[in-house]
């Protein structure tokens, strides 16, 4: 899972520019290649 699909997944999309900034802080965090922590 990629952070992207991550804030798509968590956020309802009521917040349109909260929606906005974690979708920009996502895709600049795939960029970056941080990986996500597998979580068990």
């Amino acid at each position: 899972m990629t952070w992207k699909e991550l804030a798509i997944k968590s956020l309802g999309g009521d917040n349109q520019a909260m929606y906005d900034f974690i979708l920009l802080l996502a895709i600049a965090l795939d960029d970056a290649e941080i990986k996500i922590p597998e979580i068990e």
